[in-house]
C-alpha cells in the first residue's frame, strides 16, 4: 500500500473524510507535529522543575536558599551571574520538589507561567467546526488568522501578551461549535474577546482552562479553513453573504453546520 493511501486509511479511522493528497499531508503534519507537541507538553510532567527554574532563576535561587542550601552552594557564581550559571548540577529530585512545592506560583508573573499550569488536556479535535470571537470577522475571513502565539509554553494569558509576541502567527483559541453553553449565552462577545465571530474548520486540541473555567479549543491559525464571518446587526446574526438573519448565535451556528455544503459559496464569499 502506498504511504498516502495508508495515511488516508488512518485518517479515515480518525473520522476524517477523503481529501486531496496535499490536504492529507497538511493534516497529518499538523496533527503529528504541532498538536502532538502541545499535547505532550501539557501532559508530560517530566522536566517541569527545570523549566520553572530556568523561567525565573531569581525565584528558584530564593527557594534553594530556604529549602536546599547545600544544592545552592554547589552552583558556582550564582550570586554574580544568576543567568549565566549551569543548573545541570541540580538533581532531578530537588527540581521535582521545587515544582511540587507551588512556592513559585505566586512569585512568577501570571503571563509568564507555563501553559500546563493553567490548562488540562482533554482530547484531540479533528476537522471540527470551531468558533472564534473577534473584532474583525471579515478581515480574518478574507486573510486568515494573521496573529497568534508561536510559543506553546505561553498560552495561559494570551490576551495580555503584546502584539510583537503574536505577529508571527501561531496558536489561537476558539470554542467547539457544539459547546452550546458558551454559544447560547454568547458572553464571550461581551467580555473582551470580541463582538463578532468567525466559524471555521480546523484540527486542534480541547483543554479545560482553569483561569477561565471553561473548555477551550486550541488550533494553529494557519490551518483554519472554510472561514465564515458572522456578525450581529439590528438584533440579528448574519453569516457571510447569506440573505437571512438569525435570532441567536446558537441558531446561526446550528444552521451553518447543517447547510454549509449547500450554501458554501454564499457563506465563503469575500
Amino acid at each position: 500500500m502506498k504511504k498516502i493511501d495508508l495515511l488516508a486509511s488512518q485518517l479515515g479511522r480518525m473520522g476524517l473524510k477523503k481529501e486531496s493528497k496535499d490536504t492529507l499531508f497538511a493534516k497529518v503534519s499538523y496533527l503529528v507535529n504541532d498538536m502532538a507537541a502541545l499535547k505532550s507538553y501539557l501532559t508530560d510532567s517530566s522536566g517541569r522543575g527545570l523549566e520553572l527554574a530556568e523561567l525565573n532563576r531569581t525565584v528558584f535561587f530564593e527557594w534553594l536558599q530556604d529549602n536546599e542550601p547545600d544544592a545552592l552552594d554547589s552552583i558556582s557564581g550564582w550570586e554574580e551571574d544568576p543567568w549565566g550559571v549551569d543548573l545541570s548540577a541540580i538533581s532531578e529530585e530537588i527540581l521535582w520538589n521545587y515544582f511540587s512545592s507551588d512556592w513559585w506560583r505566586d512569585r512568577i508573573d501570571g503571563v509568564d507561567l507555563p501553559s500546563w499550569d493553567c490548562m488540562d488536556y482533554r482530547e484531540l479535535i479533528t476537522d471540527k467546526w470551531l468558533i472564534h470571537f473577534t473584532y474583525s470577522a471579515h478581515d480574518i475571513a478574507a486573510n486568515g488568522f494573521k496573529y497568534g502565539v508561536d510559543d506553546l509554553s505561553r498560552l495561559c494569558l494570551t490576551t495580555q501578551l503584546g502584539g510583537e509576541t503574536k505577529k508571527r502567527g501561531g496558536f489561537n483559541f476558539a470554542y467547539t461549535a457544539d459547546y452550546k453553553e458558551k454559544i447560547r449565552s454568547s458572553h464571550a462577545a461581551r467580555t473582551g474577546y470580541g463582538n463578532e465571530i468567525v466559524m471555521f474548520k480546523a484540527n486542534g486540541i480541547e483543554v479545560w482552562h482553569h483561569g477561565d473555567e471553561e473548555y477551550q479549543a486550541i488550533f494553529k491559525g494557519s490551518t483554519a479553513r472554510d472561514i465564515i464571518p458572522i456578525v450581529e446587526n439590528d438584533g440579528l446574526w448574519w453569516a457571510g453573504d447569506l440573505n437571512k438573519g438569525f435570532d441567536s448565535l446558537e441558531e446561526v451556528v446550528v444552521w451553518v453546520e447543517a447547510n454549509f455544503n449547500q450554501y458554501k459559496k454564499i457563506l465563503l464569499s469575500r
